[in-house]
């Protein structure tokens, strides 16, 4: 019954939120062409590698199709916006080198947009994963974690791709140390979880 009350509920925010997820999917759209165009007036290719040819691209059509059972929040939809906006816009390079690469091996910007982004997977995961009444705490919590994990993985995997394909020397201390980054903001947003769960 309660389902049942809820459903108008739901139907009626998804009409409401549609506009605002069109708007955020735009600026996707802008945000990558503006990259773009910002690679060509540099002298170089428009399309930077396989992250954001093959990865952006599928990672974003994954979370439209998640979100029309999830119905996500539109401050969910603008906190992955705003992430792969900032990911793309930090992936272009400049005198120094692509700006994410700024600083350390071990702490630049790059590790900290992998923190946030395995914060915000994990997040999105577990309003999926957490709506279902099968799963029991230890499970939801791991099931979480491995997701979060596998996905950040899937990411350095197209980092790899792309670092053999263009025959430059892939920086496994990097992505060893972005999959821990990964891993530190999944265990942030689970932990918020639970206490929001618990009180």
């Amino acid at each position: 019954m309660i389902q049942q009350a809820d459903a108008p509920r739901q139907a009626l925010s998804a009409v409401r939120n549609g506009p605002r997820r069109s708007v955020f999917l735009a600026l996707v759209c802008l945000a990558a062409l503006t990259t773009c165009a910002w690679r060509v007036q540099l002298g170089l290719r428009p399309l930077p590698g396989l992250f954001t040819v093959v990865f952006v691209p599928v990672s974003v059509a994954l979370f439209v199709i998640v979100d029309r059972h999830a119905r996500f929040s539109s401050r969910e939809w603008a906190s992955v916006t705003a992430l792969i906006c900032v990911h793309m816009v930090l992936s272009v390079p400049t005198s120094v080198g692509p700006l994410y690469y700024v600083g350390g091996r071990i702490v630049r910007p790059d590790h900290l947009v992998h923190v946030l982004g395995g914060a915000l997977v994990a997040w999105l995961v577990w309003d999926v994963l957490g709506a279902s009444e099968r799963l029991r705490p230890f499970a939801l919590v791991t099931s979480v974690f491995v997701l979060t994990l596998a996905f950040g993985l899937a990411k350095e995997t197209t980092d790899l791709l792309s670092t053999t394909a263009t025959h430059v020397r892939h920086d496994w201390l990097d992505s060893a140390v972005d999959f821990a980054a990964n891993g530190i903001g999944a265990a942030i947003a689970v932990a918020r979880r639970i206490r929001a769960r618990h009180g």
